[in-house]
């Protein structure tokens, strides 16, 4: 099973993107005036979104090894990686770059 700490996973962050894209809307025009009865449009989506869970939910279950990536990895450790090791990159450019214009190394 996952760690307690990787609640972020992309399988949670997708379906809560999902439910927010539906909902929102939905939510901005009822604020307006407008009609927030359900139409066919959220039935396809509701459906869609209920067949998609499902599929997954038998992907995790016949093949718990080779999925982790999507169901167990922290997305907030990935992207903090992702972010230190570009900040790494940066520094170390800019470090080179400041030797390299170093004003009391001349050459004449």
């Amino acid at each position: 099973m996952r760690d307690m700490g990787s609640i972020a996973t992309l399988h949670s962050v997708l379906f809560t993107f999902l439910t927010l894209s539906l909902l929102l809307p939905k939510a901005v025009l009822a604020y307006e005036g407008h009609s927030a009865l359900p139409n066919a449009l959220d039935l396809v989506y509701g459906v869609g979104i209920a067949l998609l869970s499902f599929w997954l939910g038998e992907l995790r279950r016949r093949y718990p090894t080779g999925n982790e990536w999507y169901f167990e990895k922290n997305v907030i450790l990935v992207v903090f990686d992702v972010v230190t090791a570009l900040l790494k990159a940066a520094r170390s450019r800019a470090a080179s770059c400041q030797l390299s214009n170093d004003p009391h190394d001349s050459h004449y």
